[in-house]
C-alpha cells in the first residue's frame, strides 16, 4: 500500500499542477481548449463507433462467399459415404480412418479446400441421437484429428439439422485470431440431413486492412479538426470575453461598495440581459442595505417579542396536551424520552417518561424484550428504512398495573430538507372502555344468536343437551380406562364443540376447542409411538364444560323451562291421535298389533325431521365460505323410523354436510366457469332395502339407506394419494380410485390447509363410519370428478337377534 502511494504521488502532483494552470487561464483560452476538447471527444466517439462496426462489416463481406463455399462443398460430398462413416463411428470401429468411404470423403474435402483457396481445415459433423448434447467429427481434411472426436453441440449445427438450411456464425475470436464459420446440410436422396459441413475462415487479414485504413482516416481528420478548432476557438473566445471582462470590472466596483447606477446596456443579447439584471441587482442591494440598517436597529426588541411568543405557544401546547387526556411524549434516535410530555403519561404509563429510555418508559422488564426494543429504535431512525414496515414491529399496547388497556400509536417528525426522522411522537390512549364495550357487544350478540337458534331448533337443542350428558359420561369413562383410545375421546369433544358452535355457545365452544387442541397434540404423540397421559387440567376442563352448560341452562330456565333437564327425546303428537289410540288400546287390550301401531304412532317419526336441522348448517357454512347452496332436497323424507335409536349416527352426519359445502360445492364463479348453476345443490334420499340391496316392501323393511349427494367438484383420488404419502401411510399404491377415496373415513385424515373452528382436525367422516359400524352397518363414498359426490350410509332397521349377523348391502372395491 505504501509503495502504491509513492507511485501515485507524482501523478497526483502533476494533476494538481495542470488543473491549477488551467483554472488560471484566461476565459478566451479556456473556450479555445473547450472547442478542441469537444472536437476530440466527438472524433473518439466516431472512431469507437466505426471500430465497433468493423466486425459487422467483415462479417457481412465474408458471410455470403463463405456460405456459398459451404453449400457447394456439401453438394460434392456423398451422403451415402457419410452414413457409412457415421455408422462406423457409432460402432467404435478402430479401422475407420483407413476405410474407403472415410478416405473418399476426406479427399473430397481437400479438393473443396484447394479449389476455394482455403488455408484452414474443413470437416463434417453429426449429432449422436443417443447424446444430442454433443456432436462428433465424421471426416476431416487432415490427419491432425480423428473420426469420432467429441465436442459440445454447436447451436448452429443443431439449427441446420432442425431447419435443413445453411447458416453462418457471427465473427468470433480465439487464440489464433478472428474467424467466421459456415454450416451447410449434407442431404440424402430423400432430402434428410445426414451430417453438416463446417467451413472456418480466418478474417485476420481483412480486419487488419480495415483497421489500418480506419486509423489513417481518423488521424487525418483529427489533425485537420484540431487546426480548424484552434482558430475558431480563439476568435470565439475574443468576441465573448470582451463584454464579460467589462461586466467583471463592474462587479469589482460593486464588491468595493460602489452601488451607484450604471449606464444602460447597449447590447440586446445574453450579455446585455446580464447587464440589465446587474443594474436591477444594484437597485435591490441599495434597498436591502437601507432595510438592513432599519432592521438592525429593531432587532433586539424583535428577539424579545419572539421569545415571549415562543414561551406562550409552548405553554399553550402543553395545556392542550394535558387537557386531551391522552399521553403524549417523544423520544429521539438514542431511544431517550424528551422532557416534553403530557400529564396523562404519569397515569397511563405509571410514571414520568422524561429522561428514560423508551423500553423503561413502556415498563418493559424482560431484558430480551428491552434489547429487541433497542434494536427497533435503531431501525426506525435508519435513513433507508421504510417507516411503516418498521413501526408495525413496535409495541401496540403497554402493560398497566390496574389492568387498563393502553394502546400506543407512533407519528414521525421529520427534517424539512432530508426527510429523515428527527423524533418520534408516541400517543398513549386508554381504550379500556372501548375494549370492554366490544367484549360486551360480542357476548350479547353470541347470546342473541344462541337464543334465536334454540328457538328455531328446540328439538335439536334438546338432543344436543342429551348428547352432551352422554358425551361427559363417555369421556370420563374413556379417561378412566387403562388404555385410552385417543381417537374416541377426540371425536367426542369435536362433535360436542361443533354442536355448541352452531348454537353460539361461544364460551363453551372455545373451551372445547382448547381441549381439542390438547388432544390433537396427544394424538400426534400416539402416532409417533409415545406414551400419552391425560393431564389434570384436561380433566378439570371436562368438568368445567358441564358446569358452563348447566349454568347456561339455569340462567335461561325461564326461557328453556325443563328442556335442559329431560333425559329423553320429546315427541309432539296431536291430541286427536292420543284419544284415538287410547280408545283403541282399551278396546283391544294391548294386543301386539295395537301395541305396534301405538309405537309407530307415538315413537316413530318421519326421518326427514332428524335432518331438517342440517339445512341451517349448510346455509351457515355456505355463508362463511362465500358460496351459494339451495335448500336441501329430501326424497322419501316421510318414511318413519325409530329416530332415537339412530340418533348417534344422525348427529355424526353433520360432518358429511359440512364436507359437501367446504370441499364439494365450488364457489359461484368456479361453477359458472364449469357450466353449472351458480348455486350448489345437496340431495338427501332415504330408502328401505332388503339384504343384497333390493328395495324392501312396506311390510318387511330390513335395511335403511341414506344417500347424501352434492353436485360439486367431486373427490380427487390423486389428492388423497398425495396426503397419504405425506403421512407416510403404506399399502395404498395398488388401490383403485374407488378404493383409495374410502381413505377419507380414516381417523385423522384431512385435506384442509389449516386448522379452523370447523375443519382441519382430521375428524368427522371417521365418526360417521364408526357410528354406522356400531349399528351393524357401513358407510362409503362414491364420486365422479367434476360431477359430484355421494356419501352412502346403510344400517339395519332393527338390531340383530339370535346371533344373526346383519348383511351389508355392498362391498367397496
Amino acid at each position: 500500500m505504501r509503495l502504491l502511494r509513492l507511485l501515485l504521488q507524482p501523478l497526483l502532483f502533476l494533476w494538481r499542477g495542470a488543473r491549477g494552470a488551467y483554472l488560471n487561464l484566461p476565459i478566451g483560452i479556456k473556450l479555445m481548449v473547450l472547442v478542441v476538447q469537444v472536437l476530440l471527444f466527438f472524433s473518439v466517439i466516431m472512431g469507437i463507433t466505426s471500430y465497433s462496426r468493423l466486425s459487422k462489416d467483415v462479417e457481412a463481406m465474408l458471410a455470403q462467399r463463405l456460405e456459398h463455399i459451404a453449400r457447394t462443398g456439401s453438394m460434392l460430398l456423398s451422403a451415402e459415404n457419410q452414413k457409412k462413416v457415421i455408422h462406423s463411428i457409432l460402432r467404435g470401429d478402430s479401422s475407420l480412418t483407413a476405410s474407403a468411404p472415410f478416405l473418399e470423403e476426406q479427399h473430397t474435402l481437400q479438393e473443396v479446400r484447394r479449389m476455394n483457396g482455403l488455408s484452414t481445415d474443413i470437416y463434417t459433423l453429426f449429432i449422436d441421437p443417443a447424446k444430442p448434447e454433443v456432436m462428433k467429427f465424421a471426416t476431416m481434411n487432415s490427419g491432425e484429428n480423428y473420426a469420432g472426436n467429441v465436442m459440445p453441440t454447436h447451436p448452429l449445427v443443431a439449427e441446420v439439422f432442425q431447419y435443413n438450411r445453411a447458416r453462418h456464425s457471427s465473427l468470433y475470436r480465439d487464440d489464433n485470431g478472428s474467424w467466421i464459420s459456415a454450416f451447410a446440410p449434407i442431404r440424402g436422396k430423400n432430402g434428410e440431413v445426414v451430417s453438416v459441413l463446417e467451413v472456418d475462415y480466418s478474417a485476420n487479414d481483412e480486419l487488419h486492412a480495415l483497421q489500418e485504413r480506419l486509423l489513417r482516416d481518423l488521424l487525418t481528420s483529427m489533425v485537420l479538426g484540431i487546426f480548424v478548432a484552434t482558430i475558431l476557438g480563439r476568435e470565439i473566445g475574443k468576441s465573448l470575453t470582451r463584454p464579460i471582462r467589462k461586466l467583471f470590472d463592474e462587479f469589482i466596483l460593486a464588491a468595493q461598495g460602489d452601488l451607484s447606477p450604471r449606464p444602460a446596456p447597449e447590447r440586446r443579447d445574453e450579455i446585455g440581459g446580464l447587464n440589465s439584471a446587474f443594474n436591477q441587482m444594484l437597485e435591490q442591494l441599495r434597498s436591502q442595505k437601507q432595510s438592513l440598517a432599519d432592521y438592525s436597529r429593531n432587532l433586539e426588541s424583535m428577539v424579545q417579542d419572539r421569545t415571549l411568543a415562543l414561551e406562550t405557544a409552548t405553554a399553550r401546547i402543553q395545556s392542550m396536551m394535558n387537557s386531551l387526556g391522552q399521553g403524549f411524549f417523544m423520544f429521539d434516535s438514542s431511544g431517550i424520552c424528551l422532557d416534553l410530555y403530557s400529564q396523562a403519561c404519569e397515569r397511563l404509563l405509571g410514571g414520568k417518561p422524561a429522561g428514560k429510555p423508551i423500553w423503561e418508559a413502556l415498563r418493559t422488564e424482560d431484558p430480551r424484550s428491552a434489547a429487541r426494543l433497542e434494536t427497533w429504535v435503531e431501525l426506525l431512525f435508519e435513513p433507508n428504512t421504510d417507516f411503516e414496515d418498521v413501526v408495525a414491529l413496535g409495541p401496540k399496547t403497554v402493560p398497566h398495573p390496574e389492568g387498563l388497556y393502553i394502546t400506543l400509536v407512533y407519528f414521525p417528525i421529520r427534517e424539512p430538507e432530508s426527510g429523515s426522522i428527527r423524533t418520534l411522537v408516541v400517543v398513549a390512549t386508554d381504550q379500556t372502555e372501548e375494549r370492554d364495550a366490544r367484549a360486551r357487544a360480542d357476548r350479547e350478540f353470541a347470546y342473541s344468536q344462541a337464543i334465536l337458534r334454540i328457538v328455531k331448533n328446540r328439538g335439536r337443542f334438546s338432543e344436543f343437551i342429551r348428547d352432551a350428558r352422554v358425551t361427559f359420561v363417555r369421556a370420563a369413562e374413556e379417561v378412566a380406562k387403562p388404555a385410552i383410545d385417543i381417537n374416541i375421546l377426540f371425536r367426542l369433544i369435536h362433535t360436542f364443540k361443533s354442536a355448541a358452535s352452531y348454537f353460539s355457545l361461544q364460551e363453551i365452544a372455545n373451551l372445547a376447542h382448547d381441549m381439542e387442541s390438547t388432544l390433537s397434540k396427544l394424538r400426534n404423540d400416539a402416532a409417533d409411538g409415545k406414551k400419552i397421559h391425560i393431564s389434570d387440567d384436561f380433566l378439570q376442563n371436562l368438568a368445567l364444560l358441564e358446569v358452563h352448560l348447566n349454568n347456561f341452562l339455569e340462567s335461561n330456565r325461564d326461557f328453556l323451562g325443563n328442556q335442559g333437564d329431560t333425559k329423553e327425546r320429546l315427541v309432539e303428537i296431536p291430541t286427536t291421535e292420543l284419544e284415538k289410540y287410547q280408545e283403541l288400546l282399551e278396546r283391544k287390550g294391548l294386543d301386539p298389533d295395537s301395541l305396534r301401531r301405538f309405537t309407530e304412532t307415538f315413537l316413530y317419526e318421519p326421518i326427514s325431521r332428524s335432518f331438517g336441522f342440517y339445512d341451517n348448517v349448510v346455509g351457515l357454512e355456505a355463508t362463511r365460505l362465500e358460496k351459494e347452496v339451495v335448500p336441501i332436497y329430501f326424497i322419501n323424507g316421510e318414511m318413519k323410523i325409530d329416530a332415537d335409536r339412530f340418533h348417534g349416527l344422525f348427529s355424526s352426519m353433520i360432518h358429511i354436510f359440512r364436507n359437501s359445502v367446504a370441499h364439494g360445492i365450488e364457489t359461484p364463479r368456479e361453477r359458472r366457469e364449469a357450466g353449472k348453476p351458480s348455486s350448489g345443490r345437496i340431495t338427501v334420499e332415504f330408502s328401505c332395502l332388503l339384504p343384497g340391496g333390493h328395495l324392501s316392501s312396506q311390510n318387511n323393511p330390513t335395511w335403511i339407506r341414506i344417500t347424501v349427494s352434492d353436485d360439486g367438484r367431486g373427490v380427487d383420488p390423486e389428492r388423497i394419494r398425495e396426503q397419504l404419502r405425506l403421512r407416510g401411510v403404506q399399502g395404498f399404491e395398488n388401490e383403485s380410485d374407488t378404493q383409495v377415496i374410502q381413505r377419507i373415513f380414516e381417523p385423522g385424515f384431512s385435506t384442509a390447509q389449516g386448522v379452523s373452528e370447523l375443519a382441519g382436525r382430521g375428524v368427522g367422516l371417521d365418526a360417521v363410519k364408526t357410528e354406522a359400524i356400531a349399528l351393524g352397518g357401513l358407510a362409503w363414498v362414491e364420486s365422479i370428478p367434476g360431477i359430484g359426490t355421494s356419501f352412502i350410509v346403510e344400517f339395519p332397521e332393527e338390531p340383530a337377534r339370535n346371533n344373526q349377523v346383519n348383511e351389508p348391502m355392498r362391498a367397496i372395491g
